[in-house]
């Protein structure tokens, strides 16, 4: 008997432990076996779906939206907003852009040109390219930054995704997700499925290195992700599709969001009902120095705080963070107002990271979630206050910190990392960090050991809830 002839289940079941590669591969053998294979294919690697934001990806996603098998499988939309990082007017050459170095060898210095970039570089020995290598090159990039933009600005662009967004009928999660386009385009890191990145790769050659996550962080590439997000909450206004998540970033806390929302007020209300039921929000944005983000009185200027304010009431999970290029700050009273104004009713978990916050306010906007938060994550979280500072008053702002924590909420889970006095960082050391002290400072780690044992004894059963947490604070 030929696998052909097999039971789709039991076909299924032996084409499970294949990896991605292998099955594809299988199922290019017959027909026969592609269509009896092609649901438990769909539900394996069709749940997640990314889409580039070019017109072939943007092509491919309307094609799986029309695909009655695999749209009904997908659960997760991820939009890539970007292509070359933002950096979308960059000329050849300039005549600034060659400058004698010490040596004698002229080396490019202005950064703003492609043929200072990483994409005119041989991937094989990371060289500049040679003349008409790099024309060519920088064609290929000026027609890729086109199409992009073209697609991002079209009128359209939000009408179709949101009729995409329609036939997913699990849809449950969306969001922007951000990866460098030369990370995209290395051949070596396979593991991101993305569609539309076959037609890019074919366009334009590997890059020498890989551009890192920070490469997501200049200022140019703000008005781009906020537009696209823009059109992902318009297209979801007008889909009549009721999600669970929403990202505006992925893990790496990189994305630079605008506090402003170009959204009328009849898309505004479209929005508000498709996520009327949100459980998890990942707000990540770029906050300019100083600026006091309010809650708008014109209906036609929204916010993110608008947004935030609208959701908190079905929320279960917010993870919110500055973005910390150029250390922006947020303003002062940002999380005094807040707190007198959202109305948290069902949050279980707050994870705040790269935030800079006056103790008073930080200490009433927790208040807002007291009845139901029982898990806390502060990372690269600092308090800001105008005296003068010493180590006795940074200690002082957070121990009132922590008693709050304990007398005020009922924490199941408490995770701090990272967190300090404005650039002045507070340590937390524990069994684990004395561990790590080596016999080269017996001194040093006697007097720690015992700080860390008198600290246990007085402080460390500290009682959350119905939980006891054992910590110790030092600056």
């Amino acid at each position: 008997m030929t696998i052909t002839l097999l039971p789709v289940e039991l076909i299924n079941e032996i084409c499970k432990p294949l990896k991605r590669q292998e099955w594809i591969a299988l199922r290019s053998t017959c027909r026969t076996l592609y269509m009896n294979s092609l649901e438990s294919f769909a539900d394996r690697h069709f749940k997640s779906v990314r889409f580039l934001l070019t017109s072939d990806g943007f092509h491919k996603l309307e094609e799986l939206a029309a695909n009655d098998i695999i749209r009904v499988r997908v659960r997760e939309l991820w939009m890539v907003p970007t292509v070359f990082e933002g950096h979308h007017n960059m000329e050849l050459s300039s005549s600034e852009s060659m400058q004698p170095d010490g040596d004698g060898s002229n080396e490019p210095s202005d950064l703003s040109t492609f043929e200072c970039s990483n994409y005119a570089r041989s991937w094989e020995d990371g060289q500049p390219l040679e003349e008409d290598e790099m024309r060519s090159r920088h064609a290929t990039y000026q027609a890729i930054v086109e199409d992009h933009c073209s697609l991002l600005k079209s009128e359209t662009f939000s009408t179709r995704l949101g009729a995409c967004l329609a036939r997913f009928k699990n849809l449950e999660s969306i969001g922007l997700e951000h990866y460098t386009t030369s990370y995209l385009l290395d051949r070596r890191y396979n593991h991101v499925r993305c569609l539309g990145l076959r037609n890019l790769r074919a366009q334009m050659d590997s890059p020498f290195y890989s551009i890192h996550i920070v490469g997501l962080q200049g200022a140019e590439i703000i008005p781009v992700n906020s537009l696209a997000l823009c059109k992902l909450l318009e297209a979801l206004g007008n889909s009549n599709r009721k999600i669970k998540r929403l990202h505006t970033c992925g893990p790496d806390y990189c994305a630079g969001i605008s506090p402003e929302l170009s959204l009328s007020q009849e898309q505004y209300d479209l929005l508000s009902r498709a996520v009327e039921e949100l459980e998890y929000l990942h707000l990540c944005i770029n906050f300019p120095n100083e600026e006091k983000l309010e809650i708008r009185s014109t209906p036609a200027s929204k916010t993110t705080l608008d947004l935030l304010l609208m959701i908190a009431p079905s929320l279960k999970t917010l993870v919110f963070s500055q973005w910390h290029k150029d250390e922006r700050r947020l303003d002062p009273s940002y999380f005094s107002e807040l707190s007198d104004s959202i109305k948290f009713t069902r949050l279980e978990e707050l994870n705040l990271h790269w935030i800079e916050v006056r103790p008073e306010s930080f200490m009433s906007f927790l208040s807002t979630a007291k009845a139901t938060l029982h898990t806390l994550t502060l990372d690269w979280v600092a308090l800001r206050f105008t005296l003068p500072w010493s180590m006795q008053k940074i200690e002082g702002l957070w121990r009132r910190v922590w008693d709050h924590l304990r007398d005020e909420l009922s924490l199941q889970r408490l995770t701090m990392e990272r967190l300090g006095y404005g650039s002045n960082p507070v340590v937390i050391l524990g069994p684990r960090t004395l561990s790590g002290l080596t016999t080269l400072y017996p001194e040093i780690r006697r007097q720690l050991e015992t700080s860390y044992e008198e600290a246990l004894r007085a402080k460390a059963q500290v009682a959350m809830g119905r939980r006891k947490i054992r910590a110790l604070i030092h600056v």
